[in-house]
């Protein structure tokens, strides 16, 4: 689940709505049927929206060891008691260190020590044209188009690029396609 669909769930939407989250029932027939959470884990790899910060997973207290599974576990419960309270409840979510909308930055590093892919990259973080390759040295893999210059300076690139993280054997491979061509860089997490 990312932020545009939590904020449908909250009866603020952000544009652009995906096409399945036309409404708060539909959000909420997603998060009931178990469909969508805020974390996964892969081999070892925490993967959701955003990204977790250093800042955020505090919150969990020291019985959390610092690893995806369990931090996967704390967030997606942390997060159906969120839910439990109801869209009048449900602003703490919206925290910017949170995994829906983490916004890397030095104040806020990554959680130190647990590899992570998210999907959400918010361009104002990606000044430099090595960005993506300096948060993936900081246990971040960011595989949104932004992080290679989608959009720049107001010009959308034709086509969109591809990107994608395949996780294997402890390692995060980061894959960028664009049109026939195909670059990939592989980064070692460790």
């Amino acid at each position: 689940m990312g932020n545009h669909e939590y904020s449908v769930w909250l009866g603020e939407p952000l544009g652009p709505t995906p096409p399945d989250v036309h409404s708060q029932q539909a959000v909420c027939r997603h998060i009931d049927s178990g469909n969508w959470s805020l974390a996964t884990s892969v081999n070892g790899v925490l993967v959701t929206h955003a990204g977790l910060s250093e800042e955020y997973s505090g919150r969990f207290g020291t019985c959390v060891r610092r690893d995806a599974r369990s931090l996967a576990a704390a967030i997606n419960a942390d997060f159906a008691t969120t839910v439990s309270l109801g869209v009048d409840g449900a602003n703490e979510a919206r925290d910017l260190s949170s995994p829906l909308w983490y916004r890397p930055h030095e104040q806020t590093p990554p959680v130190i020590g647990v590899r992570q892919v998210a999907g959400h990259t918010p361009p104002e973080i990606l000044r430099g044209d090595e960005a993506a390759e300096q948060w993936a040295s900081r246990g971040l893999c960011l595989i949104d188009p932004f992080v290679r210059g989608w959009v720049r300076v107001g010009k959308r690139r034709s086509p969109v690029p591809l990107r994608y993280a395949v996780v294997e054997d402890g390692e995060v491979h980061v894959v960028e396609r664009e049109g026939a061509n195909r670059v990939a860089f592989k980064t070692c997490l460790c």
